[in-house]
């Protein structure tokens, strides 16, 4: 479908009750749970962690790429809270 093509929004919509009847219920459900609590976790967090902690401490680099890393994160997390702030003035 080009861009300047007009949708037809009817047959989406037919479209998207096709797949909705071949996903699983219960994990339909689970979806529409996360998607109504944005600020859940849709992971194991612990999990996570450890699996990061094992991969940085198999690499030879003397830590170089963690601090990148972590590095990045803050730099991440400051541009969110930076947003939030943005979205706060308003």
């Amino acid at each position: 479908m080009a861009e300047d093509e007009p949708v037809d929004r009817e047959a989406l919509l037919q479209q998207l009750a096709e797949l909705r009847a071949t996903i699983d219920p219960e994990i339909l459900k689970r979806v529409q749970q996360k998607v109504a609590n944005p600020g859940s976790e849709p992971y194991d967090k612990k999990a996570a962690r450890q699996i990061v902690e094992q991969f940085l401490a198999a690499r030879y680099d003397n830590g170089a790429f963690a601090r990148r890393l972590m590095e990045e994160l803050a730099r991440t997390q400051d541009d969110r809270t930076q947003d939030d702030d943005t979205r706060n003035d308003t």
